[in-house]
């Protein structure tokens, strides 16, 4: 049986340098990045889990949001200061204004 290792399980070794765990373990993205972080080292088995190559987790996270509603004013600005606030960066943000409801797609 695989173990999986996620971010929430190795923040309950954080206070250790060398985590071993069983053969057929894996281990995600973000524990890797996180033990990466905080100098902690990764066995499964006897062999040392790489360091993922990309340790910045926020440039390869992309998501669209896509709101539909009645128009007024400071939809955009609303959902903008809700992004500032969660640290997030629009890429792209677009918007269509027919007759009928809002659609705005940030990305």
């Amino acid at each position: 049986m695989e173990i999986l290792v996620t971010l929430d399980v190795l923040k309950q070794h954080s206070d250790q340098k060398v985590v071993k765990f069983p053969p057929n373990t894996l281990v995600t993205k973000e524990a890797r990045i996180y033990a990466q972080k905080h100098g902690i080292e990764i066995f499964i088995g006897d062999k040392k889990v790489k360091e993922p190559i990309n340790s910045n987790p926020t440039s390869s996270i992309r998501a669209v949001i896509s709101v539909i509603g009645e128009d007024r004013v400071g939809i955009i600005a609303g959902i903008s200061d809700v992004l500032a606030k969660a640290n997030v960066k629009p890429m792209l943000i677009s918007w269509t204004l027919p007759r009928q409801p809002l659609k705005a797609c940030l990305l």
